[in-house]
């Protein structure tokens, strides 16, 4: 799956690079999705906006009826993805058009629960890019799309959202429709569950319900490196000198302990 935030690089760049460390018993083939393809430009409550996700579906689906042209089993597809390709493929793992296309799913240093991956505002984001491009209207009510396609690209790449940092104003958002609606569940254990919890008991866990399906999820070593200024790396030096000091611990508890007693 697609990374770089849905926004930037696209897959000639992005998986080019990938395929040279590939085993020959796999194929593997990197689907993109329209790159700001989270705008949406609907009313509140359709699921118009969400059409990167659409087009990955749409790949998927493809891949199914042609997957066995070049080798590949269409019944043993494996989604991979790595930061908001992790997002974006565990979002495609639980949507309810494309679950069923799905067998396995790899996740590297994201997941559909990761702060950073869903769009819980979508109507702000229509609304700033509709106050920067002179299409106004009722956000709530109003369809932007046909004043869209009146500007320039020049004009539509001036947009800026200013996000905050580490986040893209253009991301998936729950519809109901590509993206599951809220689970409202209280677990209480029973003789069947063994008191086992589910895997996300609370908010968010319709995007940890996998079924049957084979889940590996990981990170890299050098997790957002590339990303990260002089000054977070200080602070990251910092902080790692705090855990490995123990008497920085040792410190702490003892004044716990006098607090206590």
């Amino acid at each position: 799956m697609h990374s770089a935030s849905s926004v930037s690089c696209g897959v000639h760049v992005c998986c080019k690079r990938r395929t040279e460390d590939v085993p020959r018993d796999v194929v593997l083939i990197c689907c993109t999705e329209l790159l700001a393809g989270f705008l949406k430009t609907g009313p509140k409550g359709s699921a118009q906006g969400n059409y990167g996700l659409m087009d990955l579906v749409a790949g998927l689906h493809w891949l199914h009826e042609n997957l066995g042209a070049f080798g590949g089993d269409p019944d043993k597809l494996t989604l991979f993805g790595h930061g908001t390709g992790a997002a974006l493929a565990n979002f495609l793992a639980v949507s309810p058009m494309a679950k069923e296309l799905v067998e396995r799913v790899i996740l590297l240093g994201g997941s559909a629960l990761s702060p950073w991956a869903l769009q819980r505002d979508p109507l702000m984001v229509k609304r700033r890019v509709s106050d920067q491009t002179g299409c106004p209207g009722d956000v709530e009510a109003d369809d932007i799309a046909p004043c869209l396609r009146l500007r320039s690209l020049e004009e539509l790449l001036a947009v800026h959202l200013d996000p905050p940092r580490f986040t893209s104003g253009f991301a998936p958002f729950v519809d109901g429709a590509v993206m599951p609606p809220p689970i409202n569940q209280n677990f209480q254990p029973t003789a069947s569950s063994s008191g086992l919890m589910p895997l996300v008991p609370g908010p968010g866990a319709e995007f940890a319900n996998f079924g049957d399906r084979d889940l590996l999820l990981g990170l890299t070593s050098e997790e957002a490196w590339v990303s990260l200024t002089d000054d977070d790396l200080q602070k990251i030096s910092w902080l790692t000198r705090m855990a490995n000091d123990n008497s920085y611990f040792e410190s702490g508890l003892s004044l716990i302990l006098r607090v206590s007693n």
